[in-house]
This record gives C-alpha cells, sequence and structure tokens, in this order.
C-alpha cells in the first residue's frame, strides 16, 4: 500500500511538470505572437519609429523569420537600409520561400547602393515566382525595381567631365633657343653671328583651354577612359610662335587579382600660326601591381611616331620602356619612374637627330584641405645622339634638368584657380642647344 502511494506521488509530480512544461511553453508562444502582432499593426500605421524601437526591444527573438522580416520593415521604412539588410538576410536564410521578405531585401539593398547584391537576389525571387499565386503583380514589382538598379548602375558606370580654361602666363625663353650671340662653326673655322629666331625669346602669353574626359565602367573588371583637349596659346609680342594643340587618347584597363593591364593609344597635331606643323602618336601597354596596400609597382613601353610636316629630318620613329614605384593614400601620392628612351630619324640623311635617352623623375601629389591641393614634377634626362652633327662634326650630348609645380585653389564646385610654375635648365657639348626657361602663368579653369 505504502509502495503505491509513492509511486501515485511520482506519476503526479511528473504530470504536474509536464502541464507547467506546455504552460509555459504556450504563453512563450502567445508571447511571441502579441509582439510579432504589435509591431506588424505599429508598421500598418505607419507608426514606423515606434515599431522599429519595439523590434529592439524584443531583440530575444532574432532568428524568427517573421519577427527579422518585420524589424527589417521597419529599418527600411527608417532609412536605415543596412540594419534593414542584415534583418531581412537573416529572415531569407530561415525561410528560403519567404517571398515578401526577400523583396524587401531587394529594397534595402538598392537604399545601401550594394546593386549587384540586390540583382542577385530578383534572379533568385524571380525562380520563387512559380511557386506564388500572386506572380504577375510580384513579378511586374520585381521588374520596375531592377529597371531602377539597371538605370543607377548605368549612370555610375559612366561619367562626363569637361573643363574650359583661361590662362596669363610669362615665358622667359619661347623657342628654347641659347643665350650666345654667335656660335663657332668647325666646318667654317670662324665664328657666326646667330639670327634673332635661334637666340632666346622671351614674352607673355594667354592660353585658353578645353578638356573632355568619358570614363565607361565596362564591366566588374574593365575600364574605357577617353580623354580629348585643345589648347590655344597667343604670344603678345611674337606671333609666329602662336599655336594650337589638339589631343585624343584612348585608354582600356583590365583588372585581373593584384594586377591592372593598361592599353593606350593617343595623337596630338600641333599647329603653330596657323599651320599643321606636325602630328606626333603613341601606343602604350603596360600593367601596374599593387605590391601592398597604397604601394605599386607600375610598368609600360611604348612605340611613338612623329611626322613633321615642315622638315622631314624631323620626322621620328621611338620605343620606350619605363619601371616605377608608387605609394598613394586618400591625401598623397608619391611615384618615382626610370625610363628608357629610343628615337630614331625616319630619314637617312639625319640620323644626327636620332638620340638615346635615360629619364629618371619623382612625382608628389598632395591634397593640403578640402580646398587645396599641391603638385610638384623633378627630374633629369641625359641624352646622347647617334650620330655626329653635320655642321658641328661632334656628337650632341646633353643633360636636361626640369623642375615644375602646381597649386590649385577650389573656389567651389565647379571653379578653380591655378597657380604655376615651372624650370627647365639644358646643358650640351654644343652651345647652341643650351638653354634656361622659366614659365609662371595663373589660370582660371571652370569644370562641368
Amino acid at each position: 500500500m505504502q509502495r503505491a502511494y509513492k509511486v501515485f506521488v511520482a506519476l503526479s509530480v511528473l504530470l504536474s511538470s509536464l502541464i507547467a512544461s506546455f504552460n509555459l511553453v504556450a504563453d512563450e508562444n502567445k508571447t511571441y505572437q502579441t509582439v510579432v502582432t504589435e509591431l506588424a499593426d505599429l508598421i500598418k500605421v505607419d507608426q514606423v519609429e515606434e515599431a522599429y524601437a519595439f523590434a529592439k526591444q524584443n531583440d530575444e527573438y532574432v532568428g524568427e523569420s517573421e519577427y527579422d522580416f518585420l524589424t527589417g520593415l521597419a529599418a527600411l521604412k527608417t532609412q536605415k537600409p543596412h540594419e534593414a539588410v542584415f534583418a531581412l538576410e537573416r529572415a531569407v536564410n530561415s525561410r528560403p520561400t519567404f517571398l515578401e521578405a526577400r523583396i524587401q531585401l531587394i529594397q534595402a539593398y538598392y537604399f545601401a547602393n550594394n546593386y549587384p547584391a540586390a540583382l542577385n537576389q530578383i534572379s533568385i525571387a524571380k525562380d520563387l515566382l512559380n511557386e506564388s499565386p500572386e506572380a504577375l503583380q510580384q513579378s511586374t514589382r520585381l521588374n520596375k525595381i531592377e529597371n531602377l538598379i539597371n538605370s543607377k548602375i548605368e549612370r555610375q558606370s559612366s561619367t562626363l567631365t569637361q573643363s574650359l580654361s583661361a590662362l596669363a602666363g610669362f615665358d622667359s625663353n619661347i623657342n628654347a633657343g641659347t643665350s650666345e650671340e654667335a656660335i663657332f662653326l668647325p666646318t667654317l673655322n670662324a665664328d657666326v653671328p646667330l639670327s634673332q629666331a635661334s637666340k632666346e625669346t622671351s614674352g607673355h602669353y594667354v592660353q585658353l583651354g578645353y578638356r573632355g574626359a568619358y570614363n565607361k565602367k565596362l564591366s566588374q573588371r574593365e575600364t574605357l577612359k577617353v580623354n580629348w583637349n585643345i589648347t590655344d596659346v597667343h604670344y603678345g609680342n611674337k606671333s609666329e610662335y602662336n599655336r594650337t594643340v589638339f589631343g585624343a587618347s584612348g585608354n582600356y584597363q583590365y583588372t585581373l587579382g593584384k594586377n591592372d593591364y593598361k592599353a593606350s593609344l593617343s595623337v596630338s597635331p600641333l599647329m603653330l600660326a596657323g599651320s599643321l606643323y606636325r602630328t606626333a602618336s603613341q601606343l602604350r601597354l603596360g600593367v601596374s601591381h599593387a605590391i601592398d596596400k597604397g604601394l605599386y609597382l607600375d610598368g609600360s613601353a611604348w612605340l611613338g611616331k612623329v611626322n613633321n610636316v615642315v622638315a622631314d629630318s624631323l620626322d621620328m620613329s621611338s620605343k620606350g620602356y619605363s619601371v616605377g614605384v608608387r605609394f598613394q593614400s586618400n591625401s598623397i601620392i608619391h611615384q618615382s619612374n626610370l625610363s628608357i628612351i629610343s628615337e630614331d630619324a625616319d630619314n637617312e640623311f639625319a640620323s644626327h637627330n636620332a638620340k638615346d635617352s635615360v629619364d629618371l623623375n619623382y612625382q608628389l601629389g598632395f591634397v593640403i584641405s578640402n580646398q587645396q591641393q599641391f603638385s610638384l614634377l623633378v627630374g633629369i634626362q641625359d641624352s646622347t645622339y647617334d650620330a655626329k652633327h653635320p655642321l658641328f662634326l661632334l656628337t650632341r650630348e646633353e643633360t636636361q634638368r626640369y623642375l615644375s609645380n602646381n597649386y590649385r585653389y577650389i573656389y567651389s564646385e565647379d571653379l578653380a584657380i591655378d597657380a604655376k610654375v615651372s624650370l627647365q635648365d639644358k646643358s650640351s657639348n654644343l652651345t647652341l642647344y643650351e638653354y634656361d626657361r622659366l614659365d609662371a602663368a595663373i589660370s582660371l579653369v571652370y569644370q562641368f
């Protein structure tokens, strides 16, 4: 009898525990349903700020698809797209067929500017439409969002920038002439006075310029850039040196891993005093390798051609190689390049104009502030010509040192002021080709 009583007590305790457990689960389910219902009601009456705050207060239900969906919807309606993405991603991960949650996730990606992720979710959502009784209506929604995204991508993937500039400056040696009054000619065994055209000539000038650039992102890895410019220079007292320079180039870049592969083609006609003087063109291939964060190794090779309309003896073909190291961050760029250049005369009687050169330079670009920028270029080039000069009976050997810097003040979004100074110093074993040159200018640049 006593044993039966103990069994009865044990069974009663067990039954009570089970009943209490079932009641606890029911209470929890009831609490969850209450939270979800209240959250949905707040969103329905457009009290989205209160809904989002209420969802954050009940974050113990994170991982429940309906709660995550409503939390994401509240975040999206309160302009918190990144928070919406996190909640809606949880909703579709725990319930992959939840079509409305996936559509809201697409919109969250759209407002977070993550267009590739949005397009990927659209593809998944379209596969789920076959299982939806509202397939036609939902398909219309998805197509509308997809069109918006593709339109955004198209606008982001191509840009057109243009600028106009007006410049006033002073050039101490417009024609790169010598400071000598006469030179000795071995062929005549006498000093010969130089004409004014061979002697250095200084003057003030004004320059008008136009530049344009079109950038097109062809794919995640490919970019196409097209640049063009026109520069017209007028010298106040030496109109024979007035010049107009045209330029156009196309640049293609393909990114693979840590490497950027580049190809470019450029052409630049030059007009002097209103007549075509020469046309220069170049084909260049290059690669840039990312060594570390902000640190790059650059290399390129090129072929060039100069066709001179006035003198066939100045027609040249060139080739060159360049290697450089570059470091860049958001506010500064350091770059150093070493180039080896070979220029050959197309006319066999002008071999004395052919030369081999080695150029070493350093470039600095620095953002001083939101309104101020500074750039610097300094370098040296040594050149040795291939044959003796027919008049001087010597093979030319020259060294050119150059320095230029530019300061830009950004007055507004579309207006800037530039100030530049450049120096050149060329030494040669033939004094006719020695010169110094200073060029200083200030310009107004309008960008649109």
